[in-house]
């Protein structure tokens, strides 16, 4: 029913086909130098703690 990939000319949205670890995404977001960049458009706050990633994680799986 949905697509797999939804493309425009600056953004490149694809389903997710394998699992993502939490401690993964947050040790590259806590490292990224452009985070601010990266964050700017989305509705939460860059997550402060290993805790919150966990959180987010768990609230995306009951969608």
């Amino acid at each position: 029913m949905f697509p797999t990939v939804i493309e425009t000319d600056q953004l490149r949205l694809e389903q997710l086909t394998e699992a993502v670890d939490p401690l993964d995404v947050y040790e590259y977001y806590a490292n990224s130098e452009t985070i601010a960049e990266e964050t700017k458009y989305i509705s939460w706050d860059p997550h402060q703690t290993l805790k919150e990633t966990w959180d987010a994680f768990d609230t995306f799986e009951e969608r």
